[in-house]
């Protein structure tokens, strides 16, 4: 019977149903619940106390630094921004791992309009950024001795230096890969036979045979031993006083005793050194200073400093 009902039911004709009309919203709702009006109003009071101020200070910042632009006659073509734009919008869509661009866009709550005008709102932002650093950048006395001494050392001695070095804990991962119990390793005779190791290249480039050569077969600094054990930008600081201390007064070209540090045990050289005076490089250091990309601590710099001078009244 119950059937018959379910069958008699599913016979019947369906009403024509009338076309659910579209009514447009008014001027200053974002949506309609039922027959409820959420008002722009409301929904910023929404945003308002859910994330606070924070994208606010961000459009007061973006204000900032276009009324800024101009006063240095700073202009973005929109065609430039449009050719960032497609740029990003394609690397976008071409991300395997994104799937569908457009999909993924309206997860997230956004049409590809929407993206679009974020993503050129932001390339301006970026590139007025940019120039606006480059327009006043000022080169200090701070800022070149800085520059000098990053690129020639301390008070412009700088020192090429390279190594080999035999890591105790190396030898233990060796003797753990052969089969030895954890605690069965006998850490002293580890690190003995890691200065024995030392010991015995050192002999070895003492005799004559090549530093570069050695470092590759035998040191266990992986990072440095395929050029010949060289510390790129050697400050003084790796590997501990001790390890400059051996290196300070050695001549270029001759080796260190065996020096212990808390990495190993190293063999090392000083292949050069050179001083500089600041002097004989200061236009060049500037100018490379005027010319160096923008660096975040300038960009977050340039807006702190026009968000300080300028009078804010937030909501």
């Amino acid at each position: 019977m119950i059937t018959s009902l379910l069958l008699l039911h599913a016979a019947l004709p369906i009403p024509c149903q009338d076309p659910i009309e579209v009514v447009a919203l008014p001027a200053n709702a974002v949506a309609r619940l039922d027959q409820r009006l959420i008002s722009r109003e409301e929904y910023l009071d929404f945003l308002y106390l859910r994330f606070g101020n924070r994208a606010l200070e961000e459009y007061i910042g973006e204000l900032l630094l276009a009324e800024e632009a101009v006063e240095y006659q700073i202009v973005v073509e929109d065609q430039e921004v449009t050719e960032l734009l497609e740029q990003r919008e394609q690397a976008a869509r071409s991300n395997p791992r994104a799937g569908n661009f457009e999909d993924e866009l309206r997860r997230n709550g956004r049409s590809l309009d929407m993206y679009r005008r974020a993503t050129k709102a932001e390339i301006r932002k970026e590139l007025l950024l940019d120039r606006l650093v480059r327009a006043t950048r000022v080169v200090t006395d701070e800022r070149l001795v800085q520059a000098f001494e990053l690129k020639y050392g301390a008070n412009g001695h700088k020192q090429r230096v390279r190594h080999i070095v035999i890591m105790p804990n190396v030898l233990r991962a060796d003797e753990l890969r052969a089969g030895a119990k954890p605690n069965d390793i006998d850490m002293t005779e580890i690190h003995n036979a890691a200065r024995a190791r030392a010991d015995e290249l050192l002999a070895r480039i003492n005799a004559g045979e090549d530093f570069a050569a050695i470092a590759a077969t035998h040191s266990h600094d992986r990072v440095t031993k395929n050029r010949g054990g060289e510390l790129l930008n050697y400050n003084g600081r790796l590997y501990g006083p001790d390890f400059f201390a051996g290196l300070k007064n050695l001549a270029p070209g001759k080796t260190t005793a065996v020096i212990k540090t808390g990495a190993g045990y190293h063999i090392a050289q000083v292949v050069e050194r050179t001083v500089t005076e600041l002097d004989d490089v200061r236009t060049s250091l500037a100018l490379g200073i005027l010319e160096s990309e923008p660096s975040w601590q300038e960009k977050s710099a340039l807006l702190q400093a026009l968000r300080s001078r300028a009078e804010v009244q937030l909501w």
